[in-house]
């Protein structure tokens, strides 16, 4: 499979990529109640809204531009996300001491970076690489197939990663176990959802591109 090195629209991926990572972790501390009727209710946290946006650009990534560049924009994200969780310890740290809003969002930032950081780097690194080896074994064939599958499989490693060592102590399992489960089922049926636009973005971007990958 060609691999890009240099394109004209893979940075604004990374853009977008770096945005939903920071966006969903800042977030991802806080759990949603959900109640579906008097008695019963399930919780999620509010990441998971943001965080499939990260595999669906990872998968138009590598797609497009391919695994050695999808792996660089996953480490780059993995970077600068640990960046801005040092200047969020610092600014809560010796600049707003005092304001306990912003201390609720910053104390629970090194448990979920630990968390995001492992579980970004194995479900991330394990979707990228399914969905190369999918691409090279069905010839360019069955997109939607390979994008479905490559984030059935990584959302899995990403999920139970990140859901043990961010709430594991915290929660009792049986609040975990359901936590895990709708946030996984979401993020599914969201990949499942967003195939389409996922492969209208790859063709788009592959004429712009000029690309025959």
């Amino acid at each position: 499979m060609l691999e890009i090195k240099r394109s004209r629209y893979f940075h604004y991926l990374c853009l977008f990529h770096i945005s939903s990572v920071i966006i969903g972790m800042t977030i991802t501390s806080r759990i949603i109640d959900i109640k579906y009727s008097a008695y019963d209710h399930f919780y999620i946290t509010g990441g998971v809204f943001f965080i499939p946006f990260v595999f669906f650009i990872q998968d138009i990534a590598t797609e497009v531009y391919g695994y050695t560049q999808a792996k660089k924009m996953l480490l780059s994200t993995i970077i600068s996300f640990i960046f801005y969780i040092v200047s969020m310890q610092t600014i809560s740290t010796y600049f707003c001491a005092n304001s306990d809003s912003f201390s609720i969002v910053a104390e629970a930032l090194p448990r979920h970076t630990v968390s995001f950081v492992f579980s970004l780097l194995l479900g991330g690194t394990a979707n990228n690489y399914i969905l190369y080896k999918l691409k090279m074994a069905f010839n360019s064939r069955f997109l939607s197939i390979r994008f479905i599958s490559s984030t059935f499989l990584g959302e899995a490693i990403f999920q139970v990663t990140a859901v043990l060592i961010s709430w594991y102590g915290t929660y009792s399992i049986k609040t975990i176990i359901p936590l895990a489960l709708a946030s996984y089922i979401y993020k599914i049926l969201f990949e499942v959802a967003a195939t389409p636009v996922n492969i209208y973005a790859c063709r788009y971007l592959k004429s712009i591109e000029q690309l025959k990958t």
